[in-house]
């Protein structure tokens, strides 16, 4: 490997870890930023059974725990809530509350208390000091729409995510013989083509496959080919992408060799090997490259016609 080779390989390595690097800052970025939207994601999800639960409990003690009636004795007071608990507690199992006996004695706790306090001080001053069951619709309605647009954000995290890791796993993953024998090979076509305009083909970036650098050498020179000089090789696979290749890198050579579409002041020094195996050494390109340095710049001069100042 020559001295430029491997600079060219050093700097493709570098760009490869920089990217990398980038890469990984990205994804713990993001995954510092999927862990918040999890917390958060857990949190609304506990106010909204928080408030299903409230929801269902206070349909189960709806019509239950009535004040004391009037004429209605302790006793039939303490029987009718006695009854009302184990109805509501009945209510609640019906709908999977793991918690029913507690929810609905807590519940009549609450409600015989309330009305305790109403001896002392009127029923309207003591629910105002209570915090109103339920949220508003308007609430509810706004709560949705940050779930939803969480959901999104979230969804098209996951998404990016995949995407990067898939990235990653290409960049670290260690290529095959088969596809370095690929690589190679598309490499050293498109060097050919490439010493015919002056320049070299790109190497290969780490964790490419053979059918993307071949699609990305082929749009190097497919400005080339009036066939394809517009053309997409997104979706095309190797099988399809040979004859395509075929065209191009032959329109190549023939504008290369074109002495009319030859770029002023190069001139391009191209080998081969005779039937005899000798090296035979053509050039290609602007003439005036070389001969102009052969060309005569003149001289310049003046005739004295009076050199001793006598008129």
């Amino acid at each position: 490997m020559t001295e430029d080779e491997k600079a060219v390989a050093d700097k493709a390595r570098k760009d490869a870890e920089a990217k990398l690097d980038a890469i990984m800052d990205s994804f713990k970025r993001m995954d510092a930023r999927l862990d918040s939207m999890e917390a958060d994601k857990a949190r609304r999800d506990s106010e909204e059974k928080e408030r299903d639960d409230r929801a269902r409990h206070d349909a189960a003690r709806k019509d239950r725990f009535g004040v004391r009636k009037d004429g209605e004795t302790f006793k039939d007071w303490s029987k009718r809530h006695d009854a009302d608990e184990m109805a509501m507690a009945d209510a609640l199992r019906k709908d999977g509350d793991e918690h029913a006996e507690k929810v609905a004695r807590d519940a009549r706790k609450d409600a015989e208390e309330a009305e305790k306090r109403a001896d002392a001080e009127s029923f309207e001053r003591w629910a105002a000091k209570e915090p109103t069951p339920g949220r508003a619709p308007k609430e509810e309605r706004m709560d949705a729409a940050r779930h939803d647009a969480a959901a999104k954000d979230n969804a098209d995290l996951r998404a990016q995510l995949a995407a990067l890791q898939t990235m990653i796993k290409g960049l670290t993953q260690e290529t095959s013989a088969s596809e370095r024998d690929e690589l190679a090979a598309a490499q050293s076509r498109a060097d050919s083509i490439a010493a015919m305009f002056g320049e070299r083909a790109p190497t290969p970036i780490p964790g490419e496959s053979p059918v993307d650098y071949r699609k990305r050498l082929l749009s190097k020179y497919q400005r080339h080919s009036d066939t394809f000089a517009t053309s997409r090789f997104d979706s095309l696979d190797s099988a399809m992408l040979h004859p395509i290749e075929e065209i191009i890198y032959r329109d190549a050579a023939g504008v290369a060799n074109a002495p009319e579409k030859a770029r002023a002041g190069i001139l391009i020094a191209r080998q081969h090997r005779d039937a005899a195996g000798r090296t035979i050494t053509t050039y290609n390109g602007d003439n005036l490259a070389w001969m102009q340095h052969f060309y005569s710049t003149g001289e310049v001069g003046r005739i004295n016609r009076n050199p001793n100042g006598v008129r």
